[in-house]
C-alpha cells in the first residue's frame, strides 16, 4: 500500500515541476516580448523626435548654412528607420539620437552662420 501511494505522490510532484517549467517559460516569454516591445515604442519615440528636428533643421535652412551637419542628420534619420524596419531596435535608437543630435548642430551652426552674416 505504502508502494502505491509513494508512485501517486511522485506522478503528482513530476507533474508540478512540470507546471512550473511551463509557467515559467511562460513569464519569461512575457518578460522578454515586453521588453522587445518597450525597447521598439522607445526607438519609435527617438525616430519621431529625430524627424522633427530634422525638418526644424529644414525650416532653419540648415542644409544651405551647414550642410555637414544636416545631410548627417537625414543619413541617420533614414538608417534608424531602416534599422526599426528590421527590427534593430538599439540601433535604431541609437541612430535617430545621433540624427537629433547633428540636426541640432546644423541649426546651431546656420545660427551662427546668419548673426555673423555668413562669414
Amino acid at each position: 500500500m505504502v508502494k502505491g501511494r509513494d508512485l501517486g505522490m511522485r506522478k503528482v510532484a513530476l507533474l508540478c515541476s512540470r507546471a512550473r517549467v511551463r509557467a515559467a517559460t511562460v513569464v519569461g516569454m512575457v518578460a522578454m516580448f515586453g521588453a522587445s516591445a518597450c525597447v521598439a515604442s522607445s526607438a519609435a519615440v527617438q525616430s519621431t523626435k529625430a524627424a522633427r528636428a530634422v525638418e526644424h533643421a529644414r525650416r532653419s535652412h540648415a542644409g544651405d548654412q551647414a550642410p555637414y551637419e544636416f545631410t548627417l542628420a537625414e543619413a541617420y534619420l533614414a538608417k534608424a528607420r531602416e534599422e526599426s524596419s528590421e527590427a534593430a531596435y538599439q540601433d535604431a535608437n541609437r541612430l535617430a539620437r545621433k540624427s537629433q543630435d547633428n540636426a541640432a548642430k546644423a541649426v546651431e551652426r546656420s545660427r551662427q552662420v546668419r548673426s555673423t552674416g555668413g562669414q
